[in-house]
């Protein structure tokens, strides 16, 4: 059996001796020679700093890398859009976090991260699948890894924010809504089956808006965090 390990924590790496590995595979399937080539790494916000030094130490001794440069994910962000001022929110697998930036001069004070992200989303519209009538959920893969490879997939190409009210009391009322076209929302399951989704899993990016739909207090909203 494969022994599957998760070296990162919240985009922070836990296990340097896996991740080199991982570094390893990746040089090797881009037939990269780490010697030859500048390294540039993106890491979250308010990443502590013997993590950097870590990377760092790993990329100039064992590797060998000609130059290396670590990078705030907020800053790439903002960078790829063609600007260097802006407030950034970055909703990521495993966290979200958020920068104010002007002029390329990030202001510190402003980071922020935010442990609601991709990963609960993944997660509730699993619970979600997992509610539909039970002619839909029987039709769903009982092992739990393929039923996430699924619920990623439907995210993906599916999932949006309500362009109108949602009834967050009663999402059994949101079949009004505009973007409800069955037509537009079916799922071909890997075994060939055709499921039709229902407006609340397509909807269910709505937590990071209301939070509590998760049956928790706990996180905030997407608009409190910004504020």
């Amino acid at each position: 059996l494969l022994n599957i390990t998760f070296p990162l924590q919240k985009g922070i790496i836990t296990n340097f001796n896996e991740m080199q590995k991982i570094w390893e595979t990746c040089f090797n399937e881009l037939k990269i020679n780490p010697k030859e080539s500048p390294i540039l790494h993106s890491q979250p916000l308010l990443t502590p700093n013997h993590i950097s030094q870590k990377i760092t130490e790993l990329m100039f001794e064992t590797f060998e890398t000609p130059a290396t440069f670590i990078a705030d994910q907020p800053f790439l962000s903002i960078y790829a859009s063609g600007r260097n001022t802006g407030i950034v929110l970055d909703i990521g697998h495993t966290i979200t976090q958020t920068a104010t930036i002007t002029d390329a001069i990030n202001y510190s004070l402003s980071n922020q991260r935010y442990d609601l992200s991709g990963l609960d989303l993944t997660n509730y519209l699993m619970q979600l699948l997992k509610q539909q009538p039970q002619k839909l959920s029987n039709q769903l893969p009982s092992n739990s890894i393929d039923l996430f490879q699924i619920a990623e997939q439907i995210k993906e190409q599916f999932c949006h924010v309500s362009s109108s009210d949602y009834n967050y009391l009663n999402p059994n009322n949101n079949n009004n809504n505009n973007n409800n076209n069955n037509n537009n929302n079916t799922f071909k399951l890997p075994d060939g089956q055709i499921i039709n989704l229902d407006i609340n899993c397509i909807q269910s990016p709505e937590i990071f808006f209301k939070p509590s739909l998760l049956g928790s207090n706990s996180y905030q909203s997407i608009s409190q965090f910004l504020n």
